[in-house]
């Protein structure tokens, strides 16, 4: 909420002013005495993590994490979200990798590291035939590119009563950071972190809108990032 100077305000106006503030703040669009979804925030997060497992075993070759990953994967329901692009798009564009995101793009990198070797066959093939255990809780993902010391801003719906879950996972070794507002400004959540995996959760007392900002306070070259909500 910015300070309002009435230096150059009648007493009158800025009173009006001071209870229009109030009153904004009063309907900020966040219930902070609903409980907590446990499931719902664990969905989203855990293909975060399965994304960062997944990355940690492309970098290092390493096929046992990719089945691992897959294996997380598997709990959640996931699709590419589409609608989501920046404010901005020309300041969210750049070079980069956006990482894998499926149960089955995770085991397809699994098969080219695993080669010949029978028990890293064996692994794929067992977590293949586990197949999609995607909850109820569905989890949709959103590719992006931020260069340093930039903000980008997306707009999200959210369901009033039902917790939303956002979830911030970096490509690369950067501090990114994740804000939340409802329709009105409100900030309604912040992860800031000296890492690039953030994530915010909160319980709209309505359907409306949100503004994601996310913010690049770190690497010089930009990084491509995933944004995963419910």
């Amino acid at each position: 909420m910015k300070r309002l100077h009435t230096t150059a305000l009648s007493s009158l106006a800025a009173l009006a002013l001071l209870a229009g503030a109030a009153q904004a703040e009063s309907v900020t669009n966040a219930d902070t005495g609903a409980s907590l979804d446990d499931a719902a925030i664990a969905a989203v997060q855990d293909m975060g993590l399965a994304q960062q497992l997944a990355a940690q075993g492309l970098e290092s070759g390493d096929a046992i994490l990719l089945i691992a990953a897959a294996r997380i994967a598997n709990q959640v329901a996931a699709v590419s979200n589409d609608d989501m692009v920046p404010r901005d798009p020309e300041m969210g564009s750049g070079e980069g990798s956006p990482g894998l995101h499926t149960a089955a793009e995770m085991l397809a990198a699994a098969r080219e590291l695993a080669g010949d070797r029978p028990d890293l066959i064996g692994l794929i093939e067992d977590a293949e035939a586990e197949g999609s255990r995607g909850s109820v809780y569905g989890s949709g993902y959103y590719d992006g590119y931020i260069d340093g010391g930039i903000n980008l801003y997306y707009d999200e719906a959210f369901y009033g009563g039902e917790q939303a879950v956002v979830t911030l996972q970096g490509h690369n070794p950067s501090d990114i950071d994740l804000w939340i507002y409802d329709e009105y400004g409100n900030l309604i959540c912040s992860s800031t972190g000296y890492s690039s995996n953030e994530s915010c959760s909160w319980t709209p007392r309505w359907t409306g809108d949100f503004t994601i900002r996310v913010e690049n306070e770190g690497h010089p070259q930009g990084t491509y990032f995933t944004l995963w909500t419910n």
